[in-house]
């Protein structure tokens, strides 16, 4: 029994010491790794295969890459006057801002660069009031801007408008009625409200879509595109060539729906000088 119980104690007694030389601190071990690491650091072998495919994604990114559309200087703007204009009374003068909106959306191919009712300003840069012997009223005005996503997008347009008295009748009148010509005056010049005028962009405009994007959009689905999608929807009373041809007039109908359609909204980043 003396001898088992020793034996049993010197075991004790050893294992504590064998654990200590097989126990590593786990921060010591995290350590030591990251130094073999930064010592002998895992290479990648390239045999060439590597660095071309590098390169070759590089190109195709290159060539993949559009550069962004551009609305031309010039495109038309359809806008409708929002109030009324008049050199009648005193309620307008030279210097004078007044309101339209656009009337109908300015696209790019099959996107919409300036949204129909954006707002848009013009100017009164003369204005004369209707006078005596005939003389009617005239101003002249400026369409100045279109506003869109709080820019101000300069627009051209220039417009003259006298009042109806400016005729030969009136001028007539004048002469018949002798020294009481000056009791006979002119009509005023008016631009009633929703009176539709024509604007040009000043500048061109660089949008934030893809050049090809705009270009290669399609208007209709290869499907929709072929006149035998529309065969089965036709009069089957009619002769075999009569209901191709109607399937084609009905395929160049939905064709033209499409065009019609917008792709989408892109906004405008900035001006091209």
């Amino acid at each position: 029994m003396k001898i088992k119980s020793l034996a049993f104690a010197s075991a004790l007694f050893i294992a504590p010491s064998v654990f200590a030389q097989d126990t590593v601190p786990i921060e010591a071990t995290a350590q030591e790794g990251a130094e073999a690491a930064i010592a002998d650091p895992v290479t990648i072998p390239d045999d060439g295969a590597f660095s071309d495919a590098l390169a070759d994604d590089a190109a195709n990114t290159e060539a993949n890459s559009s550069p962004n559309a551009i609305l031309p200087l010039g495109t038309e703007v359809i806008l409708r006057m929002n109030e009324q204009v008049t050199t009648s009374g005193n309620e307008w003068e030279e210097g004078d801002t007044f309101t339209l909106v656009v009337d109908q959306d300015v696209m790019h191919g099959q996107f919409v660069v300036i949204p129909e009712g954006s707002e848009a300003q013009g100017r009164i840069t003369s204005l004369s009031s209707r006078g005596a012997f005939g003389r009617s009223g005239k101003m002249d005005i400026e369409l100045e801007f279109i506003r869109v996503d709080g820019r101000q997008i300069a627009i051209n347009g220039s417009y003259r408008q006298e009042g109806d008295g400016a005729t030969v009748a009136t001028l007539g009148a004048v002469f018949v009625a002798g020294p009481f010509g000056g009791f006979v005056t002119g009509e005023s010049a008016s631009i009633p409200n929703g009176r539709e005028l024509s604007a040009t962009i000043a500048n061109a405009l660089e949008l934030n879509v893809p050049a090809d994007r705009v270009e290669n959009t399609p208007q209709v689905s290869e499907v929709d595109s072929d006149w035998r999608t529309y065969h089965e929807f036709t009069d089957r009373s009619l002769s075999p060539s009569g209901r191709v041809m109607q399937a084609r007039q009905m395929r160049d109908a939905a064709i033209e729906e499409a065009q019609l359609t917008p792709a989408g909204r892109v906004a405008i980043i900035g001006i091209v000088e």
